[in-house]
């Protein structure tokens, strides 16, 4: 960062639309997910089930797909990992993270 600058401009616009295009994505995805699912089990097919991870423990993730897969659960967790990136690069980048100590820069990685 050039330290002339206080804040680098940072497009909240383009990322807020970069934010909707991924959201609209992510929900045609599950819809064809689901329609996949509906088909394999119409035709007595296996499907398999889909748990969302963002670590390397899967225990007590949403399920995307399978027999306890709830849809809204699943895509809440979704958009709350995409929201929790997003913010932790407009933190980054424009330098407010700095100004965080190191119990609040914690907090906020550990939500």
């Amino acid at each position: 960062m050039d330290s002339t600058t206080l804040v680098p401009s940072i497009s909240i616009l383009n990322l807020a639309n970069q934010r909707v295009a991924v959201v609209e994505r992510v929900r045609a995805a599950l819809d064809l997910l689901g329609e996949a699912q509906q088909l394999a089990k119409a035709a007595h097919l296996g499907f398999p089930r889909l748990v969302l991870d963002e670590s390397y423990g899967c225990r007590g993730r949403p399920t995307v797909t399978g027999d306890y897969a709830k849809r809204d659960e699943a895509e809440a967790a979704m958009v709350r990992l995409i929201d929790v990136r997003g913010w932790d690069y407009l933190l980054s980048e424009s330098g407010l993270r700095t100004f965080m100590d190191a119990k609040a820069r914690d907090q906020w990685s550990n939500q």
